[in-house]
Protein backbone atom coordinates (compact mmCIF):
# COMPACT_ATOMS: atom_id res chain seq x y z
CA UNK A 1 0.00 0.00 0.00
CA UNK A 2 1.32 3.47 -0.79
CA UNK A 3 2.19 5.64 2.20
CA UNK A 4 0.72 8.87 0.89
CA UNK A 5 -2.72 10.40 0.52
CA UNK A 6 -3.80 12.79 -2.22
CA UNK A 7 -6.51 15.29 -1.27
CA UNK A 8 -8.79 16.24 -4.15
CA UNK A 9 -11.23 19.13 -4.38
CA UNK A 10 -10.25 20.35 -0.91
CA UNK A 11 -8.92 23.87 -0.58
CA UNK A 12 -6.16 24.06 2.07
CA UNK A 13 -7.37 26.04 5.08
CA UNK A 14 -5.72 29.36 5.89
CA UNK A 15 -3.95 28.76 9.16
CA UNK A 16 -2.32 32.19 9.43
CA UNK A 17 -4.32 35.39 9.21
CA UNK A 18 -3.28 39.01 8.87
CA UNK A 19 -1.26 39.09 12.09
CA UNK A 20 1.64 37.10 10.63
CA UNK A 21 2.22 39.19 7.45
CA UNK A 22 1.93 42.36 9.53
CA UNK A 23 4.35 41.02 12.13
CA UNK A 24 7.02 40.10 9.57
CA UNK A 25 6.46 43.42 7.79
CA UNK A 26 7.35 45.30 10.98
CA UNK A 27 10.12 42.92 12.09
CA UNK A 28 12.01 43.01 8.80
CA UNK A 29 11.46 46.77 8.56
CA UNK A 30 12.96 47.18 12.02
CA UNK A 31 15.96 44.99 11.19
CA UNK A 32 16.56 46.83 7.92
CA UNK A 33 16.20 50.22 9.62
CA UNK A 34 18.81 49.21 12.21
CA UNK A 35 21.29 48.34 9.47
CA UNK A 36 20.56 51.56 7.59
CA UNK A 37 20.91 53.53 10.83
CA UNK A 38 24.41 52.15 11.34
CA UNK A 39 25.34 53.12 7.79
CA UNK A 40 23.98 56.64 8.27
CA UNK A 41 25.57 57.14 11.68
CA UNK A 42 28.96 56.21 10.24
CA UNK A 43 28.95 59.67 8.64
CA UNK A 44 28.71 62.63 11.00
CA UNK A 45 26.79 64.69 8.44
CA UNK A 46 23.92 62.18 8.40
CA UNK A 47 23.66 61.65 12.17
CA UNK A 48 20.12 63.01 12.22
CA UNK A 49 19.03 60.53 9.55
CA UNK A 50 20.70 57.73 11.50
CA UNK A 51 18.84 58.63 14.67
CA UNK A 52 15.59 58.78 12.71
CA UNK A 53 16.20 55.30 11.30
CA UNK A 54 17.08 54.09 14.79
CA UNK A 55 13.71 55.29 16.10
CA UNK A 56 12.02 53.57 13.14
CA UNK A 57 13.88 50.37 14.00
CA UNK A 58 12.74 50.44 17.63
CA UNK A 59 9.13 51.31 16.84
CA UNK A 60 8.92 48.68 14.10
CA UNK A 61 10.56 46.00 16.22
CA UNK A 62 8.22 46.60 19.15
CA UNK A 63 5.17 46.67 16.88
CA UNK A 64 6.30 43.49 15.14
CA UNK A 65 6.81 41.71 18.46
CA UNK A 66 3.32 42.73 19.56
CA UNK A 67 1.76 41.52 16.30
CA UNK A 68 3.68 38.26 16.54
CA UNK A 69 2.36 37.62 20.05
CA UNK A 70 -1.19 38.45 19.00
CA UNK A 71 -0.88 35.93 16.19
CA UNK A 72 -0.42 33.14 18.74
CA UNK A 73 -3.50 31.25 19.84
CA UNK A 74 -2.74 32.09 23.47
CA UNK A 75 -0.56 35.23 23.52
CA UNK A 76 -0.72 35.55 27.31
CA UNK A 77 1.27 32.33 27.60
CA UNK A 78 4.21 33.66 25.58
CA UNK A 79 6.32 33.63 28.73
CA UNK A 80 6.60 29.86 28.32
CA UNK A 81 8.99 30.47 25.41
CA UNK A 82 11.47 31.77 27.98
CA UNK A 83 10.73 29.33 30.81
CA UNK A 84 10.95 26.25 28.58
CA UNK A 85 12.86 27.23 25.43
CA UNK A 86 13.21 24.74 22.58
CA UNK A 87 16.39 25.10 20.58
CA UNK A 88 14.88 23.31 17.59
CA UNK A 89 11.99 25.77 17.27
CA UNK A 90 12.46 28.96 15.27
CA UNK A 91 9.54 30.50 17.16
CA UNK A 92 11.46 30.05 20.38
CA UNK A 93 14.60 31.53 18.79
CA UNK A 94 12.56 34.54 17.72
CA UNK A 95 11.56 35.12 21.33
CA UNK A 96 15.23 35.81 22.09
CA UNK A 97 16.52 37.31 18.84
CA UNK A 98 13.90 40.06 18.56
CA UNK A 99 14.49 41.51 22.07
CA UNK A 100 18.24 41.20 21.46
CA UNK A 101 17.92 43.27 18.28
CA UNK A 102 15.92 45.91 20.16
CA UNK A 103 18.52 46.12 22.92
CA UNK A 104 21.35 46.46 20.40
CA UNK A 105 19.47 49.26 18.62
CA UNK A 106 19.00 51.40 21.74
CA UNK A 107 22.64 52.67 21.75
CA UNK A 108 22.10 54.03 18.24
CA UNK A 109 19.47 56.48 19.46
CA UNK A 110 20.65 57.10 23.02
CA UNK A 111 21.23 60.86 23.59
CA UNK A 112 24.89 61.88 23.82
CA UNK A 113 26.70 65.13 24.35
CA UNK A 114 28.50 64.42 21.11
CA UNK A 115 26.26 63.35 18.28
CA UNK A 116 28.56 60.58 17.04
CA UNK A 117 27.94 56.97 18.08
CA UNK A 118 31.00 54.84 18.73
CA UNK A 119 31.55 52.47 15.78
CA UNK A 120 31.82 49.47 18.12
CA UNK A 121 28.07 49.67 18.68
CA UNK A 122 27.48 49.04 14.99
CA UNK A 123 28.70 45.43 15.06
CA UNK A 124 26.16 44.02 17.57
CA UNK A 125 23.35 46.08 16.02
CA UNK A 126 24.06 44.79 12.50
CA UNK A 127 24.60 41.24 13.75
CA UNK A 128 21.32 41.21 15.69
CA UNK A 129 19.44 42.71 12.72
CA UNK A 130 20.79 40.02 10.41
CA UNK A 131 19.73 37.40 12.97
CA UNK A 132 16.16 38.74 12.84
CA UNK A 133 16.20 38.39 9.04
CA UNK A 134 17.42 34.81 9.40
CA UNK A 135 14.69 34.11 11.94
CA UNK A 136 11.97 35.58 9.72
CA UNK A 137 13.07 33.56 6.69
CA UNK A 138 13.52 30.34 8.65
CA UNK A 139 10.18 30.68 10.46
CA UNK A 140 8.41 30.62 7.09
CA UNK A 141 10.65 28.18 5.21
CA UNK A 142 10.47 25.70 8.09
CA UNK A 143 6.79 25.14 7.26
CA UNK A 144 7.34 22.50 4.60
CA UNK A 145 3.62 22.00 4.00
CA UNK A 146 3.42 25.02 1.68
CA UNK A 147 5.16 24.78 -1.66
CA UNK A 148 5.71 28.50 -2.16
CA UNK A 149 7.52 28.88 1.16
CA UNK A 150 10.23 26.40 0.18
CA UNK A 151 11.58 28.54 -2.64
CA UNK A 152 15.18 29.80 -2.30
CA UNK A 153 13.96 33.17 -3.56
CA UNK A 154 12.03 33.81 -0.32
CA UNK A 155 14.94 35.33 1.71
CA UNK A 156 15.65 37.86 -1.04
CA UNK A 157 11.98 38.82 -1.13
CA UNK A 158 11.98 39.39 2.63
CA UNK A 159 15.15 41.49 2.44
CA UNK A 160 13.89 43.71 -0.39
CA UNK A 161 10.47 44.17 1.20
CA UNK A 162 12.02 44.87 4.61
CA UNK A 163 14.39 47.48 3.24
CA UNK A 164 11.54 49.12 1.32
CA UNK A 165 9.34 49.16 4.42
CA UNK A 166 12.12 50.74 6.50
CA UNK A 167 12.66 53.48 3.91
CA UNK A 168 8.92 54.09 3.62
CA UNK A 169 8.44 54.36 7.38
CA UNK A 170 11.42 56.71 7.64
CA UNK A 171 9.91 58.86 4.90
CA UNK A 172 6.71 59.04 6.92
CA UNK A 173 8.61 60.35 9.95
CA UNK A 174 10.97 62.71 8.12
CA UNK A 175 10.29 66.37 9.01
CA UNK A 176 11.38 67.74 5.63
CA UNK A 177 13.01 66.74 2.34
CA UNK A 178 16.07 68.97 2.25
CA UNK A 179 19.58 68.56 3.57
CA UNK A 180 20.28 65.06 4.87
CA UNK A 181 16.75 63.95 3.98
CA UNK A 182 16.85 65.07 0.34
CA UNK A 183 17.36 61.57 -1.11
CA UNK A 184 14.80 59.88 1.13
CA UNK A 185 11.66 60.56 -0.99
CA UNK A 186 13.29 59.46 -4.24
CA UNK A 187 14.70 56.35 -2.60
CA UNK A 188 11.26 55.57 -1.19
CA UNK A 189 9.63 55.92 -4.60
CA UNK A 190 12.24 53.62 -6.16
CA UNK A 191 11.72 51.09 -3.37
CA UNK A 192 8.01 50.89 -4.23
CA UNK A 193 8.89 49.79 -7.77
CA UNK A 194 11.33 47.24 -6.34
CA UNK A 195 8.48 45.75 -4.30
CA UNK A 196 6.40 45.39 -7.46
CA UNK A 197 9.21 43.41 -9.08
CA UNK A 198 9.69 41.32 -5.95
CA UNK A 199 5.99 40.41 -5.85
CA UNK A 200 6.03 39.58 -9.55
CA UNK A 201 8.98 37.23 -9.05
CA UNK A 202 6.88 34.92 -6.87
CA UNK A 203 4.94 32.99 -9.47
CA UNK A 204 2.49 30.22 -8.78
CA UNK A 205 4.27 26.92 -8.09
CA UNK A 206 4.56 24.30 -10.78
CA UNK A 207 1.38 22.30 -11.03
CA UNK A 208 -0.75 25.25 -9.92
CA UNK A 209 0.40 27.89 -12.42
CA UNK A 210 -1.98 26.87 -15.19
CA UNK A 211 -4.93 27.22 -12.85
CA UNK A 212 -3.91 30.53 -11.25
CA UNK A 213 -6.25 33.42 -12.00
CA UNK A 214 -5.55 37.12 -12.23
CA UNK A 215 -6.10 37.34 -8.48
CA UNK A 216 -2.65 35.81 -7.98
CA UNK A 217 -1.15 38.86 -9.68
CA UNK A 218 -3.28 41.36 -7.77
CA UNK A 219 -0.55 42.15 -5.16
CA UNK A 220 2.02 43.26 -7.74
CA UNK A 221 -0.70 45.24 -9.50
CA UNK A 222 -1.37 47.14 -6.29
CA UNK A 223 2.40 47.54 -5.79
CA UNK A 224 2.72 49.06 -9.25
CA UNK A 225 -0.20 51.44 -8.70
CA UNK A 226 1.26 52.49 -5.34
CA UNK A 227 4.68 52.97 -6.94
CA UNK A 228 3.23 55.25 -9.62
CA UNK A 229 1.48 57.31 -6.94
CA UNK A 230 4.70 57.44 -4.92
CA UNK A 231 6.61 58.76 -7.93
CA UNK A 232 4.28 61.76 -8.34
CA UNK A 233 6.17 64.69 -6.85
CA UNK A 234 7.82 62.64 -4.08
CA UNK A 235 9.65 65.57 -2.49
CA UNK A 236 6.51 67.63 -2.02
CA UNK A 237 4.19 64.78 -1.06
CA UNK A 238 6.86 62.78 0.73
CA UNK A 239 4.51 61.41 3.38
CA UNK A 240 2.22 60.03 0.70
CA UNK A 241 5.29 58.57 -0.97
CA UNK A 242 6.29 56.84 2.25
CA UNK A 243 2.77 55.50 2.78
CA UNK A 244 2.63 54.07 -0.74
CA UNK A 245 6.00 52.41 -0.27
CA UNK A 246 4.74 50.78 2.93
CA UNK A 247 1.67 49.53 1.05
CA UNK A 248 3.90 48.02 -1.63
CA UNK A 249 6.13 46.32 0.93
CA UNK A 250 3.20 44.90 2.86
CA UNK A 251 1.66 43.47 -0.32
CA UNK A 252 4.85 41.44 -0.85
CA UNK A 253 4.42 39.85 2.57
CA UNK A 254 0.71 39.38 1.96
CA UNK A 255 1.39 37.47 -1.25
CA UNK A 256 4.19 35.34 0.16
CA UNK A 257 2.75 34.51 3.59
CA UNK A 258 -1.02 34.75 3.36
CA UNK A 259 -1.65 33.88 -0.27
CA UNK A 260 1.15 31.32 -0.18
CA UNK A 261 -1.02 29.22 2.12
CA UNK A 262 -3.26 28.48 -0.86
CA UNK A 263 -0.67 26.05 -2.30
CA UNK A 264 -0.71 23.00 -0.07
CA UNK A 265 1.84 20.31 -0.84
CA UNK A 266 -0.78 17.52 -0.83
CA UNK A 267 -3.71 19.49 -2.24
CA UNK A 268 -4.84 19.70 -5.81
CA UNK A 269 -7.08 22.76 -5.52
CA UNK A 270 -6.58 26.29 -4.28
CA UNK A 271 -8.41 29.61 -4.14
CA UNK A 272 -6.20 32.60 -4.85
CA UNK A 273 -9.20 34.94 -5.01
CA UNK A 274 -10.34 34.13 -1.46
CA UNK A 275 -6.77 34.38 -0.18
CA UNK A 276 -6.29 37.84 -1.65
CA UNK A 277 -9.72 39.25 -0.83
CA UNK A 278 -9.27 38.31 2.82
CA UNK A 279 -7.32 41.55 3.16
CA UNK A 280 -10.54 43.57 2.83
CA UNK A 281 -12.47 41.57 5.40
CA UNK A 282 -13.61 43.56 8.47
CA UNK A 283 -11.32 41.60 10.78
CA UNK A 284 -8.26 42.14 8.60
CA UNK A 285 -8.94 45.84 8.17
CA UNK A 286 -9.33 46.21 11.93
CA UNK A 287 -5.99 44.46 12.52
CA UNK A 288 -4.24 46.60 9.92
CA UNK A 289 -5.64 49.79 11.41
CA UNK A 290 -4.64 48.68 14.89
CA UNK A 291 -1.12 47.77 13.78
CA UNK A 292 -0.65 51.11 12.03
CA UNK A 293 -1.95 52.96 15.07
CA UNK A 294 0.34 51.00 17.37
CA UNK A 295 3.39 51.78 15.25
CA UNK A 296 2.49 55.48 15.08
CA UNK A 297 2.02 55.67 18.85
CA UNK A 298 5.35 53.93 19.45
CA UNK A 299 7.14 56.15 16.94
CA UNK A 300 5.82 59.33 18.58
CA UNK A 301 6.66 58.08 22.07
CA UNK A 302 10.18 57.02 21.10
CA UNK A 303 10.74 60.33 19.33
CA UNK A 304 10.08 62.08 22.63
CA UNK A 305 12.29 59.70 24.60
CA UNK A 306 15.11 59.72 22.04
CA UNK A 307 14.94 63.04 20.14
CA UNK A 308 16.82 62.33 16.94
CA UNK A 309 17.12 66.08 16.21
CA UNK A 310 19.60 66.25 19.09
CA UNK A 311 22.24 64.73 16.85
CA UNK A 312 22.02 67.64 14.45
CA UNK A 313 22.26 70.16 17.28
CA UNK A 314 25.29 68.40 18.80
CA UNK A 315 27.04 68.30 15.46
CA UNK A 316 26.36 71.98 15.00
CA UNK A 317 27.89 72.76 18.41
CA UNK A 318 31.02 70.74 17.59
Amino acid sequence: MPSFMELSNITPPEVWGVWEPLAFFFLTAGAAAAILACAALWRRASAGTGRLLGVVALASGLAGQACLLMGLEQPLRAYELYLRPHVISWTAWGGFLIPLCLLCTVPLVWPRRKGRVHPLWFLPAIGAACAVFIYADSEIMDCVGRVLWARPLLPMGFILAGLSAAIGLACLMAPRTDGAFSLLPWTSAAAAFVCALAALAFRAPEGFAQFATYWWHAPETICLIAAVIAAIRPRRWFRLTGAMTCVSAFMVFWKIIHMGQAFGRNASTFSDAAAFLDIVSPGSLLVLAGGAGLWLALALLLSMLFPWNAAKEAARVD
